[in-house]
Order: C-alpha cells, then structure tokens, then sequence
C-alpha cells in the first residue's frame, strides 16, 4: 500500500466517522454557565409543553416494526427488515439496512406495500391534517399521501440527501428539511411538486418542532454583525416562534433534534456535540451531554434521553447507544450494530438500524434480541474486514495524534512477494517521516 494510498484511506474515514474527538467522561454531565448576556428573548413562557408519545392497544407485528398510525386508529404502518445475506459489508461507518414500509389496515388486515428497498426509518413526521405522512432515514425522504395512496415527489427526492425535516403548522403541503451541509435546507411543496432551494427562498426561519398548540421550534441563523450584538459568533440556533412564525424566545446554538414537555435537545451545527436543556425558559442553563460525533439522538419513554456515538472498537464496525435520566446523568450504555434509532409509537420500545437490530426496553433499559434478518456470515471476510479496520485505527492514530503502533503496524501490515506489496515497509517509512 503506498503513501498516497494510506492518506487517501485517512481521509474517507475521516468523513466516514467525523473527527475522533475526546468523549467527555461517562456519568458526569457539564454545566455550562454563559458569562456573557443571554441570548434569551421574550418572557417567561407559562407552558407545559408537548409529549408526542402516542399510547396504542396491544398490536401483535411479530417481526416487524411499528412506525406509526393514522389518527383514527385505523390505518398501521410497519417498517419490515429486508434480507442482506450479500452485504454490502461496511468496512468503517454506518450500515445501510434496507426495508420496506408496510400499511395495514386494522379491521380488513389488507396489507399495502408503500414503499421497498429504502433505508432504515428513524423518523415519521405526519402533516397537521393527518392526510400525508413524511418517513426519513439514511439520508432518505419518502412522503406518502393517504388520500392519494401514493408516493409524493418520488423521483426529486431519490436523489436529494435530507437528514432531518419538519412540516409546516400553517400550510399542510409545506415540508422544511436540513441536510449535514445545511440546517436549514430545501423546502418542499407537496401540492405542485416543487422544491425550492434555500438560496431561492427569503425565508430565514425553518420549522423544526412542535412545542404545544401555539409554540414551535425553529432554526434560524444569525449575523452578529447586524443583527444581535450581544451575540459572540453567527451561527445556527434555535428559537421558539408561534403559529405565524413571529419569533419568541431565543435559545442555545446548534440544531434542534427533539423535545419532550419543556425540555430540548439540540447537536452542533457540524454535529459534533449533543446539548441538553432541562426548560426552555433557562436557556442558558445547557447540559453538554457528549463532544463526539452523535449519530442520532432522542427523548424516549418519561423523558430519558437516548442517543448514539461511536463505539471504540477496532475489530468492529460497532456504536455506542447511551440511555441518560432527566438529570443528564448515564443509565445505561450498549454495544450496537448500528447508527439510527427508531421508536414504537409510545417510546418506550426501540429498534436500533443496524444488521443485528437491537431492540431497547427504555422502560426497563434493557437490551433485548431484536429481529435480525437471516445472514450468510462468512468468517473469511469477518476475518478480513477486522484486519482493515485495525490497518485503518493504525493509520488515523499517526494521522491524527502522532501516535505510532508498532506492535498493531507489524501485526496487520505485510510484505509480500507473490505478489509483490510493501505494505509494511511502508507503514514503518511513514512512521519516520518528519512532517
């Protein structure tokens, strides 16, 4: 393997994983305390707040996942893993389960196929008539129109990269959406099938959350230089506006993930670092629950806090899926296959997208068997793909912190002359290049 070739390898995990920033320590929370004025604006908002939680009968899916249901009852949709028996295999980053999502109808059992071989789904979002449902994953965007019985936008949306969305409380037709690039990204109009860039829009407030039946949270950016002065940096935050989108409150810096009664959760604008508020009308008073990179991140059954980082293992493509209390203080913490978290519509049971499928009791915080479709394991290319892994943490410790392993360089690097490969040779060379 040449030098060339190394850094080329460097530089896709690089993106692959995000930076291997130091993790704050386990069960210990950080107060932050602003010194300077707070960006808070607007007074004291005398509100509860909203649970999305959604209480249902006991529903017998086996093997399946259920997302959501229609607002009379009547309607389910499941998500149903897909068999991938010939990969692909992820050497470093998150896999990409497929599955379809499944409507059934609760009193006929008439099953309907709404959409096959799509990522993972970890988030539904439903219109404010209930007529049109958004699911998302693995950077995908499906709408389904329940009136209809079809895909919306299908072919636009195939090809776009949307990691979070939100829909408009005023037009019914109207979607908000980000990607990792941009907090606040393309809109979409349902009705004329139209998609308008953010640099085609004057809109600088996004919705991104629903707080109650007056209040929503949206994302906005800010330019210190004209518009708050008491503001350190522009950058991304999250406010709280009404119905017409006037805004109301500002809060902390970074992205709005999700909410539960009065509390936020929000991760910076790159994505590194996961932000806790306890309530919204202190906003000053930020938890930072984690500085890594966080892969997903949500408030399930009673207000816990689950999310998702990398786990540190190098013979693995494994994570790391953290369940905190309402304190920010750690529960639990597992070793999982997977990236995303999806959640039963009361909260209080989770599937995690990986090949092994966890699920998650959170009432209970217990791992459990998840459904883990049927797969050919091939302890060859196990065997394989462990050994580039740990070329690979080789590799980005050098790049990153200077660190040389000799011992895992001489155990995962060869010389080889049939054919003929320096693999070796040129690991060591790397190590004594002076930069």
């Amino acid at each position: 393997m040449g030098k060339k070739l190394m850094t080329f390898t460097v530089l896709l995990m690089f993106l692959l994983f995000g930076c291997g920033q130091k993790e704050i320590r386990d069960d210990q929370v950080y107060l932050i305390q602003t010194e300077t004025e707070s960006v808070a604006s607007g007074e004291e908002l005398n509100i509860e707040g909203s649970v999305r939680f959604q209480a249902y009968e006991a529903i017998s899916f086996e093997g399946r996942v259920l997302l959501t249901m229609s607002m009379d009852g009547k309607d389910l949709y499941f998500m149903e893993p897909l068999p991938n028996d010939n990969g692909p295999w992820v050497i470093k980053g998150e896999p990409r389960e497929k599955v379809r999502i499944v409507k059934v109808n609760r009193d006929t059992q008439e099953e309907n196929i709404i959409a096959e071989s799509v990522p993972f789904i970890s988030m539904v979002q439903w219109n404010n008539t209930g007529k049109i449902v958004a699911f998302g994953g693995g950077e995908r965007l499906i709408i389904y129109d329940t009136n209809k019985d079809r895909l919306l936008m299908e072919d636009i949306l195939e090809e776009d990269t949307i990691s979070f969305f939100f829909w408009s409380p005023k037009d019914e037709n109207k979607l908000y959406t980000e990607n990792n690039n941009l907090s606040n990204g393309s809109i979409y109009y349902v009705n004329s099938q139209k998609k308008v860039e953010a640099y085609e829009t004057k809109e600088q407030i996004y919705f991104k959350g629903k707080l109650d039946n007056n209040y929503y949270f949206a994302t906005k950016w800010f330019n210190y230089d004209n518009q708050n002065k008491n503001m350190e940096n522009d950058g991304v935050r999250t406010i709280i506006v009404d119905k017409g989108g006037n805004q109301v409150k500002i809060l902390g810096e970074g992205r709005f993930r999700d909410s539960y009664q009065k509390s936020l959760l929000q991760v910076g604008d790159n994505g590194f670092g996961l932000y806790y508020t306890p309530d919204i009308n202190q906003p000053n008073r930020i938890r930072t629950i984690t500085k890594e990179y966080v892969f997903d991140a949500k408030f399930v059954d009673d207000g816990k806090i689950a999310y998702i980082i990398e786990d540190k293992n190098e013979d693995g493509n494994l994570f790391s899926l953290r369940i905190l209390d309402k304190s920010g203080r750690e529960l639990k913490k597992f070793q999982v296959s997977g990236s995303n978290l999806t959640l039963l519509p009361d909260g209080k049971t989770g599937y995690v997208g990986g090949p092994q499928w966890e699920k998650i009791d959170f009432a209970k915080n217990e791992l459990e068997k998840g459904l883990s479709p049927v797969q050919n394991k091939d302890p060859e290319k196990e065997n394989i793909y462990k050994s580039i892994r740990n070329a690979i943490e080789v590799l980005l410790k050098f790049e990153l912190t200077g660190e040389e392993d000799s011992i895992k360089a001489k155990q995962y690097f060869l010389d080889t002359h049939s054919p003929d490969q320096w693999a070796y040779f040129d690991i060591t060379n790397l190590f004594k290049d002076t930069y």
